[in-house]
């Protein structure tokens, strides 16, 4: 996904894909929401996020993790 921000665009009326950018659709397969990334193996040293597994339209597979700090209220 090469870090293309994501827009608030829902799929349209029949379709599982959204818009990630001008050039690029997805098909989200799966979502999970408190998956941690551990900096340390210090339990306090772990970061929330959202990990999800999308199909880009070369039909290749992608995983891509955000920390649930970068998302706003709306998006998570």
């Amino acid at each position: 996904m090469g870090g293309a921000p994501v827009e608030n665009t829902p799929p349209s009326e029949g379709s599982d894909y959204c818009i990630v950018s001008e050039v690029a659709r997805v098909r989200l397969l799966y979502s999970r929401s408190k998956v941690y990334v551990y900096r340390s193996a210090d339990k306090k040293d772990r970061i929330s996020g959202f990990i999800c597994v999308v199909q880009g339209p070369d039909d290749q597979y992608y995983i891509a993790w955000t920390p649930e700090a970068l998302l706003s209220e709306h998006d998570r």
